[in-house]
């Protein structure tokens, strides 16, 4: 997880948290991923992204991912 710290116009500390993961073949997990994941994250009260690396999956993972990024625009796929 990488933490970048910059300062808002404010003076005030603002942070936020980039989370990467690597995406296989992983269809029948990704709901309850990015649901857990979002949910955690929200709690936090920080900014963040998620960053999901799709890894060539074969399954239906790719139109998964654009759908959850349609919903979520935190969450970016490369």
């Amino acid at each position: 997880m990488q933490v970048s710290q910059t300062m808002t116009p404010r003076n005030k500390k603002k942070f936020t948290i980039s989370i990467v993961t690597t995406i296989y073949n992983e269809q029948e997990v990704l709901a309850d991923f990015f649901s857990e994941l979002t949910n955690i994250l929200d709690k936090l009260k920080q900014n963040y992204e998620i960053i999901a690396v799709d890894d060539g999956s074969q399954d239906n993972s790719t139109t998964l991912l654009i759908e959850h990024h349609k919903n979520n625009n935190k969450i970016k796929i490369i």
